[in-house]
């Protein structure tokens, strides 16, 4: 049954937090160390989560990136669809070596070289910032 407390009516409960007019702080408090602990414990999360999260979307734009760059070099070279989607699985694959863009621009332009095409690296660079604004474009999209 619900009804409203007095301070007479929760004198004689024991565990009762309000007793003979007074709050026992032993009873009610949380110190303010634990609060500030979960607080700071539960930004933590979140900024781990943040970060997942980001890292995950770079990784999916940087392939997505490469997939695009390599369809547009088949492109240049007069691949076929069959050979325009392998090669851009190479492209994808050439960036897996190490970190940053430049595993993949030593793969393109030895591969450009080898075709005898005419792309500068200049180009080929400028072509990569396009696409990446591109490839985060339709990540952001699809998700």
């Amino acid at each position: 049954m619900m009804g409203i407390y007095t301070p007479a009516t929760l004198a004689g409960r024991a565990k009762q937090p309000y007793i003979n007019g007074e709050i026992h702080a032993a009873q009610f408090t949380l110190s303010r160390e634990t609060v500030m602990s979960d607080v700071m414990n539960d930004r933590q999360k979140g900024e781990e989560r943040k970060y997942q999260m980001d890292q995950e979307l770079e990784f999916k734009a940087e392939a997505r990136r490469n997939k695009l760059l390599g369809q547009w070099l088949a492109g240049e070279f007069g691949m076929g669809p069959a050979e325009t989607e392998e090669y851009a699985k190479e492209v994808v694959i050439a960036d897996l070596d190490e970190p940053g863009i430049e595993d993949v621009m030593r793969k393109v332009m030895a591969d450009i070289e080898a075709k005898g095409s005419d792309v500068s690296e200049d180009a080929v660079r400028a072509k990569i910032s396009e696409l990446n604004a591109v490839a985060i474009q339709q990540i952001q999209d699809e998700g």
